[in-house]
């Protein structure tokens, strides 16, 4: 025979001290405190059972919301990109008969079709990019430039020998 399950009901009071918490506004102190119950036991109240569950299901519930408001915002942005480019293909398609032959809305409407859609990389970003590549240090190579230079000169490098001081006397 199955055991009766009890499940506490959450009270209006925990309920409101997750929202505070959940909402990242106040401290567990300040959440307890807003919603009525002890300060001093908040912590005892986030660990109750019945609370943590309610919060990971309403943490939960926020982050599908959360989502689907991003996904929503998303097909708006390209159904509104969609559009502007389907009529800028409409003014490019223009004959120029309609334009009193005039080529100048059909170029403009390309070319922003063409930045909109990134064809065609932009030669100022090129130039950028090329001057930020800064070419590679010079290599100096581990040779003693001095000893080299004068031995191709056929000369020594250090002291030459000089009069012997002995000798003078």
């Amino acid at each position: 025979m199955p055991k009766n399950q009890v499940s506490d009901l959450i009270t209006d009071q925990e309920i409101t001290f997750v929202h505070w918490v959940l909402s990242g506004n106040m401290t567990d102190r300040q959440a307890a405190e807003a919603a009525g119950l002890n300060p001093d036991t908040a912590a005892y109240t986030k660990t109750k059972p019945r609370v943590r569950a309610y919060m990971l299901e309403h943490r939960a519930a926020m982050h599908d919301r959360l989502l689907q408001q991003q996904s929503e915002e998303q097909r708006r942005l390209n159904l509104d990109r969609e559009r502007v480019l389907a009529r800028l293909w409409e003014i490019a398609d223009l004959d120029p008969d309609m334009t009193r032959n005039s080529m100048s809305a059909q170029i403009k409407a390309l070319s922003m079709i063409v930045a909109i859609e990134g064809l065609i990389p932009d030669r100022n970003t090129d130039r950028r990019s090329a001057q930020n590549k800064s070419a590679p240090p010079p290599v100096h190579p581990p040779i003693d430039t001095a000893a080299w230079l004068c031995e191709q000169q056929g000369t020594t490098t250090g002291p030459q020998p000089g009069p012997n001081p002995r000798d003078q006397d």
